[in-house]
């Protein structure tokens, strides 16, 4: 089992949980075809140039797609992407909240989780619930009694609809602003903490954690009328990228572009330019980004960035994926990204900037 500092960071959000060590990663090099990841991701240091008061007329794509769903695979069939519960990444965990550069600021934690199809208790206990059901019950009480305590907020939860790359079959995303990482070792020796740690252990079969920091991200108005706005059957939805830069980007032999003094990080850049001239008058708006600082909870040392971003509805990403501009700068993200994950999802609670799925 996690030391008790450890456990805390299985704080994952309400009703999401994640906790665990090294596993396989995410997929590794993104084709091409496959490149519908990324939405309007600005540079992190300059906001989109895209004019968002108006939509300009924007052709609807040839053939909306339904929705994503995810596929259930039983709990051996479950490709593993994350971790074991309980187990920790301890050197990395410890080095993050013992950081002597530590400025006492918030931090955020993002949370993947898939759950267990029925629960399993340590203790043997014998129970009836579904992986989920008990996860809720330790997330119900994070979100009532132990986030507040502490000063701790859950900033974005989400259902997964599918993933676009990765393969994950995740169920749940979330992101939980703590405080301090002070307030975060405090809360996690609470023994109330504790005792209930049990029931998330027993819900979550598979579970990636990061321990982030907030990038400049750019806020811009929502469009008041997007081109593929949502209806009844067609939602807000977001994308979560999670992101491992190339030290130096690669491209395709012949490509004009390639430059071999490029980084991944650079190239990305690039991809994220070009997209944004075609997401912004879309209404497409990024939500948080955020820079990895440790992964607490699954394969260590690989994660660079994860970022959020927003879709007025899911004709809004078809109409994007199937731009001419768009399509022509994902050979840019492609040599930019040694893996990724690119999870599609419907946003329950979004303290970012509010956008969230219409769901009864």
């Amino acid at each position: 089992m996690a030391t008790a500092t450890a456990m805390a960071l299985i704080l994952a959000a309400c009703s999401g949980g994640e906790e665990n060590d090294a596993a396989a990663s995410g997929t590794a090099e993104v084709p091409e075809a496959q490149e519908q990841t990324s939405t309007t991701e600005p540079t992190t240091t300059t906001a989109p140039t895209t004019d968002t008061t108006a939509a300009p007329d924007v052709p609807a794509p040839d053939e909306p797609t339904s929705p994503i769903t995810t596929v259930r695979l039983s709990d051996d069939e479950a490709p593993r992407f994350g971790a074991q519960m309980g187990d920790t990444n301890t050197n990395e965990l410890l080095a993050f909240l013992q950081d002597p550069d530590d400025d006492g600021e918030p931090f955020y934690m993002v949370n993947m989780i898939r759950y267990r199809d029925q629960a399993e208790y340590g203790d043997g206990r014998e129970t009836d619930l579904t992986g989920q059901e008990a996860d809720e019950i330790y997330g119900n009480f994070m979100g009532e009694t132990m986030l507040p305590r502490y000063g701790h907020e859950v900033m974005y939860t989400a259902d997964v609809e599918g993933d676009l790359i990765g393969g994950s079959a995740w169920d749940q995303v979330a992101v939980v602003k703590y405080a301090s990482r002070a307030a975060f070792s405090e809360m996690s020796q609470d023994p109330e903490f504790q005792e209930m740690s049990i029931h998330k252990d027993a819900g979550v079969l598979d579970t990636l954690v990061l321990a982030t920091t907030l990038i400049e991200t750019p806020q811009t108005p929502p469009l008041e009328n997007p081109p593929f706005p949502a209806t009844g059957d067609d939602t807000v939805m977001a994308l979560m990228h999670v992101l491992d830069y190339r030290d130096t980007a690669e491209y395709q032999p012949g490509d004009a572009d390639a430059d071999p003094n490029r980084s991944g990080r650079d190239a990305v850049d690039l991809y994220t330019q070009n997209a944004d001239s075609v997401a912004g008058p879309l209404g497409v708006q990024p939500a948080v980004w955020l820079k990895v600082e440790a992964t607490t909870l699954g394969p260590a040392g690989i994660w660079d960035e994860v970022r959020i971003n927003l879709f007025p509805s899911h004709a809004t990403f078809d109409a994007l994926t199937s731009d001419p501009t768009w399509q022509a700068g994902t050979h840019h993200r492609t040599a930019g990204l040694e893996q990724t994950f690119a999870i599609m999802n419907q946003p329950l609670t979004n303290e970012f900037n509010g956008m969230v799925a219409d769901i009864d």
